[in-house]
């Protein structure tokens, strides 16, 4: 809020992300990477390949 008032007339754009958790079970993700969360990390944890 601070942005947009410091900045009249401008645009001010916050782009939130989502986990997808929601979109795990639609099909686009094989049983495979569900069930064994491949290509999946947290914040902070290191990313090993499978």
């Amino acid at each position: 809020m601070r942005v947009a008032q410091e900045n009249p007339g401008a645009v001010v754009v916050a782009i939130i992300c989502d986990r997808g958790d929601r979109y795990l079970s639609t099909g686009v993700f094989g049983e495979e990477s569900y069930s064994q969360g491949a290509g999946f990390k947290r914040h902070g944890d290191d990313f090993i390949p499978g």
